[in-house]
């Protein structure tokens, strides 16, 4: 049986990496708070801090020390620096906390719906041009930071338990014939193992290099893009089963498919390997640090509920720590169609395993 291995930012997490939405929201706010400090204003594309009449000097330790964005925050408004986002979608993610990478783009997408309800589709208002702007804002803000601060991790990639997780295979069940010294002879199948990496980093590829591709084969995927390549960077929404995508595909405004993610994955043929994978054999579905939000819905409801969709293994954050798979089987059940057909199909909690968290030291 073939394996899907959907990849998210937890599988990063877990080797310690700064992916968080909220160390990039820190990253940008703490320098822009100094300015504001040292200049009597700090003020970019999509936010503007301001001193009042009264606000002190900041000392880089009042504003290191801030662990959360809300202490950061909290800090500046006591002191009397107002911080002025520049479009709703900002607001909102500073006022409302969220701090997820698949809540941005929900809330990216709220954002969208209620300016088609306010507009129209039929003409261009200065709020949805002004929405994409601060979406490409900060996309390539995001870039930058990973860029400058994902370092590539040195790990010893065998001994790691995701080494086991990942080269995981099923004996081969066919006949010995078909099979000579390097691999198939004629392979009945694109892949054995697919690698979906969702994350911009490319640490997943560490594991893949090391794992031998003779009579099972793997393949790797950065179906989202990757920093080593910015123009390929995927950041959006992608639900095109919302009732209210249908009413803006009726609509003459290409300007509300600017960040919808479909029309991103027309620039390579990763999706179209996908989709061949799936369609090639039966295939189990091992889930490692990612949301499973609505931001990736479209794609998530071919796989969940393509007819060659044997199981799906969900492995959780914490140990033993039931709320996480909880949270994951709620998100995995709006890409079930078949509810009955979802409790047949996705491994139970008893059954399931807790994300291996590893100690890595990154490489200077």
């Amino acid at each position: 049986m073939n394996k899907l291995f959907i990849i998210g930012n937890g599988f990063d997490l877990a080797h310690g990496s700064k992916t968080r939405y909220e160390d990039f929201l820190l990253w940008y706010l703490k320098p822009a708070a100094l300015r504001a400090s040292e200049n009597g204003c700090f003020e970019d594309d999509i936010l503007s801090i301001s001193q009042g009449d009264t606000s002190p000097l900041l000392y880089e330790n009042w504003v290191n020390q801030s662990a959360s964005v809300r202490e950061l925050i909290s800090m500046l408004e006591k002191k009397g620096y107002k911080l002025n986002p520049k479009s709703n979608l900002f607001g909102k993610i500073l006022d409302d906390g969220v701090y997820r990478w698949v809540d941005i783009e929900n809330t990216y997408y709220q954002e969208l719906k209620l300016i088609l309800k306010r507009y129209g589709a039929d003409e261009t208002p200065n709020e949805l041009i002004d929405l994409n702007n601060t979406l490409d804002s900060l996309r390539d803000k995001l870039v930058k930071y990973l860029q400058e601060n994902y370092s590539e991790i040195t790990l010893d990639v065998e001994s790691s338990s995701f080494y086991t997780i990942l080269s995981q295979v099923d004996a081969y069940e066919g006949d010995i014939s078909d099979v000579e010294e390097g691999g198939f002879v004629q392979p009945l199948v694109e892949s054995n193992s697919l690698f979906v990496n969702f994350n911009y980093t490319p640490l997943v590829q560490q594991y893949f290099n090391e794992i031998p591709n003779t009579l099972f084969r793997f393949d790797l995927i950065q179906i989202h893009g990757s920093i080593e390549n910015p123009e390929s960077i995927v950041f959006g929404f992608g639900d095109e089963l919302d009732d209210v995508y249908h009413e803006m595909e009726r609509k003459n405004n290409n300007d509300y498919f600017k960040h919808i993610k479909s029309f991103k994955y027309f620039q390579d043929e990763n999706y179209q390997k996908l989709m061949s994978f799936v369609d090639s054999d039966n295939f189990e579905v091992i889930v490692l640090g990612h949301s499973l939000g609505l931001s990736d819905r479209t794609m998530l409801a071919q796989i969940f509920e393509h007819e060659n969709l044997e199981q799906v293994q969900l492995y959780y954050y914490g140990d033993k720590e039931q709320n996480d798979f909880t949270e994951k089987t709620y998100e995995i059940s709006r890409h079930f169609s078949d509810k009955g057909r979802m409790r047949l199909k996705v491994v139970n909690f008893q059954d399931s395993k807790p994300m291996p968290q590893v100690e890595l030291e990154e490489s200077i």
